[in-house]
């Protein structure tokens, strides 16, 4: 037995039962009913017309496979995350020589007492 879970579905095959469910309800609701009115089956062909319509669109515009791996597309992605990894470090790292700096300095300059 085949497990459906791995395999992704066609949405054509779970959208056209539910229109031609909804169609089905509908002619059978206005065959009730196709006697009191002046539409008589009228309503029922126009509903088979129109899931007869709806099903070829749904069939012609079809499931659209996902897009396949590509790999110039892959390796600007690499590449970015390269860059954007160096530019992280080398910000960390002129944060860090800034700190040096501003520590060397407070302690290079001699403190001046004032005269009380």
């Amino acid at each position: 037995m085949k497990d459906d879970r791995k395999q992704p579905r066609d949405p054509r095959a779970e959208i056209i039962p539910t229109i031609w469910g909804i169609t089905v309800g509908i002619v059978a609701v206005s065959s009730v009913f196709s006697g009191t009115t002046d539409a008589g089956p009228a309503v029922s062909v126009l509903a088979i017309i129109g899931a007869t319509v709806s099903s070829c669109v749904v069939w012609l515009t079809g499931h659209k496979p996902t897009q396949q791996n590509n790999p110039e597309l892959e390796q600007a992605v690499v590449q970015l995350s390269q860059r954007v990894a160096q530019l992280e470090i080398d910000t960390r790292d002129m944060e860090l020589r800034h700190a040096i700096q501003q520590s060397t300095r407070t302690t290079a300059q001699p403190t001046t007492q004032q005269p009380e």
